[in-house]
């Protein structure tokens, strides 16, 4: 690992400093959502897009950071990228259910802001996010829940990085 990558667990420590006011999953969706569609390519800017939509709510050197480490895991050939979900076992699996139906809320709002996209599977992926977003959290924590939530999760995951490479190719 270089010297300026930074651990998950650091990035959390990012997210808290960056916003004590919003939950760290939902911060994350957010910043992922205004990274991957803004077409401002400049980390400040970048944390500029997401204050702007919960003004008063973050500081603005954590949140460039965030930002900008973000944006590096988005982009890394390695496909490290992870939701920032709670994913303590000791977590109740409803809890962890509607902290990815409010990552996946606050990605959208991200999104929506930064105008609208051209892209038909662009368009069909954040169809699928808009249902997952209205994910029940009244789940029985049950071992076929925990896989179903597991792979719930993964789909968002890849779903994102997917959105990541198609937007790279049209040159955002």
């Amino acid at each position: 690992m270089m010297n300026d990558e930074l651990s998950q667990e650091q990035i959390s420590d990012l997210m808290v400093l960056a916003s004590i006011a919003l939950p760290e999953y939902e911060l994350h969706g957010l910043v992922c959502g205004v990274v991957l569609f803004s077409s401002a390519s400049d980390e400040t800017q970048l944390a500029t897009s997401v204050e702007s939509l919960r003004p008063g709510l973050c500081e603005s050197e954590p949140l460039v950071a965030l930002c900008k480490k973000t944006k590096d895991q988005l982009n890394d050939s390695n496909l490290d990228f992870q939701l920032a979900l709670a994913s303590d076992d000791s977590d109740a699996l409803n809890l962890r259910v509607e902290a990815l139906g409010e990552w996946v809320t606050a990605f959208l709002e991200g999104v929506d802001e930064q105008g609208s996209t051209t892209s038909e599977e662009l368009e069909e992926i954040l169809g699928d996010f808009r249902e997952i977003a209205l994910v029940d959290s009244e789940v029985q924590n049950t071992d076929e829940m925990q896989m179903s939530f597991e792979e719930l999760a993964e789909f968002v995951r890849i779903g994102v990085l997917y959105m990541n490479e198609l937007l790279q190719g049209d040159g955002n």
